[in-house]
């Protein structure tokens, strides 16, 4: 699963850096992190994942 998250975050993250990469700082840096959040968040938002029950 790990790799498939890593896949998704880099092809997310990709166009953003190769666009912003000396006009905004660091994005280079944080572009792939926030992405992984990003796409977690929809993921978890679709409810795909662990299901906790009262």
């Amino acid at each position: 699963m790990r790799r498939k998250q890593d896949a998704q975050t880099q092809y997310a993250a990709d166009p953003v850096i190769k666009k912003y990469t000396g006009v905004l700082a660091a994005a280079d840096v944080y572009t792939r992190s926030h992405a992984f959040v990003l796409l977690e968040s929809i993921r978890l938002d679709l409810g795909v994942g662990s299901q906790v029950h009262p």
